[in-house]
């Protein structure tokens, strides 16, 4: 599913995309060299807000931030991006549940705790012998939102064949995800993605 909407304008998302994109750069560099080449690398059980992370298994680097963490500590425009991306989530909730013909507030109800979490993802440039840059998934959560920058990767498994999901400058990209595929009695299916190589 894409999604455009005045709740995270273009403006917002060129500005997060930059911000993120420069912390995890400059993150990445602080990380050892041996630690990021190790394969057995294993992130801090739990890292600091802002700690960019290098994957065990998967080529990337990525940040996590939740709610507990001060996102505005790592930097305001982030935090700005993730108060709308809020407001987004809560719209894609309720159209969701009027298109299931439930009270619109239903599943928004049950995001009362405000647990979302912003995680920023930097997937390496890969070559002609780089396999996939993320293996096949689909999330735990209700609904992922994702901001593409325009590199290709992102593929979604729909009707039994992996599909490049296309970048639209504005536009955001919705997973469903195993929550709300259980929540909906398999009327929503959790979305199978991956990212593939090279970009």
């Amino acid at each position: 599913l894409r999604i455009s909407t005045p709740l995270v304008p273009l403006e917002l998302q060129k500005r997060a995309l930059q911000a993120a994109t420069e912390h995890l750069v400059k993150g990445a560099a602080a990380i050892p060299k041996e630690e990021e080449e190790s394969s057995a690398a294993v992130p801090p059980a739990r890292p600091g807000p802002g700690t960019v992370v290098t994957h065990p298994t998967d080529p990337k680097s990525y940040v996590m931030l939740s709610p507990a963490d001060d996102i505005a500590s790592v930097s305001s425009v982030l935090d700005e991006y993730a108060k709308a991306l809020e407001l987004a989530k809560i719209a894609v909730l309720r159209c969701l549940a009027f298109g299931l013909d439930l009270d619109t507030n239903y599943f928004a109800r049950l995001h009362s705790e405000n647990n979302s979490s912003l995680r920023l993802l930097r997937y390496p440039a890969g070559t002609e012998d780089t396999g996939n840059r993320c293996k096949a998934h689909s999330d735990y959560g209700s609904i992922t939102i994702l901001l593409t920058d325009g590199v290709s990767g992102l593929e979604a498994y729909h009707r039994g064949k992996w599909r490049p999901v296309p970048h639209a400058e504005g536009a955001l990209v919705v997973n469903a995800g195993s929550l709300l595929e259980s929540w909906t009695n398999g009327k929503i299916p959790a979305t199978l993605h991956r990212v593939a190589g090279p970009a």
